[in-house]
């Protein structure tokens, strides 16, 4: 190359020989240089797409680790008790996995736990796995929310010193109430459809105290309300709607609105479009995100 550049512009220049000398070592320098970038860039670029594969696997093979953790300790996605139908969604997250619930079967009734612990990857999967070991223990021993509740605060403070707080609530079903204590965690969406009524009546249950973990003494608020068969109960964590907005009120105002939409569906279809229409996209979303669905059945009377 350099030298067919050299000459046609020796052709162009004449003959004097140092402007062709002086032509020829610039051709040939411009056209080394020339011939060593494109195998830079191909270098540049092999590195790059090495290293993007390497941390797609590392993503992958922590989301895949994350989600054999939770499973784990998370019920499976559909449960199914005498008096309640119950269905889950989960994803873990790409930064923080705290989210936690299990549904138990108690003499006094359905009992649903649900909670965020917060943390960062695998040291969250830790401690929720050693929370869900101490409320099972907890469970299996008392029957009242309230000491169920300060049980699991007691806990919290002894194992954290009070640098970890829980969101959390506990809901159980007793014939047609509903009892409940909402620590911190978010509204819950009640939905009522009497027979023969077109129109579905929506409304939310409110938060009844502060999260607990971080203070030895808390004061416990119980809440009862009206529960009839056939209606249902929509419970979330905040990082189903991370993807539509940081501000809290505001994503609950979007999943209270996609739950109105989406009411005419059934329990599992309620619970994965909420879910699915809450994070658009295919990026993973930084928190993990749980939608529960309850549903109160008829209990089947044995003869």
């Amino acid at each position: 190359y350099a030298l067919a550049g050299y000459g046609i512009l020796s052709l162009l220049a004449g003959a004097n020989a140092g402007w062709r000398l002086a032509m020829l070592g610039i051709t040939t320098l411009v056209l080394v240089m020339g011939s060593r970038r494109p195998k830079r860039l191909v270098g540049d670029v092999s590195e790059e797409a090495v290293d993007s594969a390497y941390r797609l696997g590392v993503d992958h093979t922590t989301l895949s680790m994350a989600e054999q953790s939770h499973a784990l300790v998370l019920p499976p996605s559909i449960v199914e008790l005498p008096g309640l139908w119950c269905t889950a969604k989960h994803a873990p997250g790409a930064r923080t996995n705290g989210d936690y619930f299990h549904v138990f079967e108690t003499a006094n009734g359905p009992l649903l736990a649900v909670g965020e612990l917060g943390g960062e990857d695998f040291e969250a999967l830790r401690a929720v796995t050693s929370l869900h070991q101490e409320l099972a223990r907890v469970v299996a021993r008392e029957s009242d929310l309230s000491v169920i509740l300060r049980a699991v605060n007691s806990y919290l403070v002894k194992k954290y010193r009070g640098r970890r707080s829980l969101a959390c609530l506990l809901a159980r079903w007793e014939g047609e109430q509903l009892r409940y204590i909402n620590a911190g965690l978010l509204p819950m969406i009640q939905m009522s459809k009497p027979q023969g009524a077109q129109a579905v009546n929506q409304h939310s249950l409110p938060v009844t105290m502060a999260a607990i973990g971080t203070a030895e003494e808390i004061a416990v608020e119980e809440s009862v309300v009206p529960f009839p068969v056939r209606d249902l109960m929509v419970v979330y964590t905040d990082g189903v709607f991370a993807k539509l907005t940081s501000d809290r009120q505001k994503g609950i105002d979007e999943i209270e609105a996609m739950a109105e939409r989406f009411s005419s569906g059934e329990v599992n279809t309620l619970c994965h479009r909420i879910f699915d229409c809450a994070q658009p996209g295919f990026d993973r979303n930084p928190d993990d995100s749980t939608v529960i669905v309850v549903r109160r059945q008829p209990e089947v009377k044995s003869e």
